[in-house]
């Protein structure tokens, strides 16, 4: 079964991003089913709402996690580092749009600081 591609015309072009294009383009064509792209303020089993985080990566989207009346939310790669909490304007190459980005960084970091809402990502370090 073909699977279909995401646009990846749209993304940073470099080499870190033709090798990441390269290897998804690989896995794609080793999926048997299809594949779902999700959009924007899409909601997932009636407790996982995406939430569009452009600007690092094409699509990229963090995940509002509710339970009852508690909320969590999954940042993905907005902060890739935890220096980038504290310097929003500060990228790397791979931000595939870096203006964006920095204005992405400041409103979840607005968002957050009125809601008082807890988060994770991948690239943070465990809270203690």
């Amino acid at each position: 079964m073909d699977v279909p591609e995401p646009d990846f015309s749209k993304g940073t072009q470099n080499a870190v991003a033709a090798f990441e294009i390269q290897f998804t383009r690989h896995y794609l064509k080793k999926l048997r089913s299809p594949v779902h792209f999700y959009n924007g303020n899409d909601i997932l089993f009636g407790f996982l709402q995406m939430v569009p985080a452009p600007g690092h990566t094409l699509g990229q989207m963090m995940i509002h996690i509710s339970s009852g009346e508690t909320d969590l939310l999954h940042i993905a790669d907005v902060f890739q580092h935890q220096l980038l909490v504290e310097h929003p304007e500060w990228g790397n190459e791979i931000d595939s749009d870096f203006e964006l980005v920095v204005r992405t960084r400041l409103s979840v970091l607005e968002h957050l600081a009125e809601s008082k809402q807890l988060l994770f990502g991948n690239h943070l370090p465990f809270p203690r």
